[in-house]
């Protein structure tokens, strides 16, 4: 249809009363704002990119579960969906933001783990 809208293509398959609705379509102030906000969506570098393709979230959830006992989070299944390929990198500034806080609370987690370990060796030393 981009071909049609563009002139590129004559849109031959196209019937001829649906070529006239389609132009006074592409013609419509509206539509043609409408068309601008999406492109201009598209194109910004904050936009929601994720990388899951066609694959549904749900078979990405799939395959994150790789033991019967093993149940992934939502943090898991964001990261798998949100990160480059080698899942080293977030896929935009807006995953980026979103993730902080969730690393953030890792991190204090994983800190919190070892305060307790090492508090609990020196009462065990007492």
């Amino acid at each position: 249809m981009y071909r049609v809208r563009r002139g590129i293509d004559l849109g031959s398959w196209i019937p001829k009363q649906k070529c006239v609705e389609l132009e006074q379509k592409w013609n419509d102030e509206n539509w043609k704002e409408k068309s601008k906000t999406n492109a201009n969506n598209r194109n910004s570098s904050d936009g929601s990119l994720h990388t899951g393709g066609s694959i549904p979230t749900s078979e990405h959830f799939k395959r994150l579960k790789i033991s019967p006992d093993m149940t992934p989070t939502c943090w898991d299944l964001f990261q798998k969906t949100h990160k480059t390929a080698h899942g080293t990198r977030w896929v935009s500034s807006k995953a980026e933001r979103i993730a902080l806080p969730f690393v953030l609370l890792q991190l204090l987690s994983l800190l919190l783990d070892l305060l307790e370990a090492v508090l609990r060796d020196v009462l065990i030393l007492m």
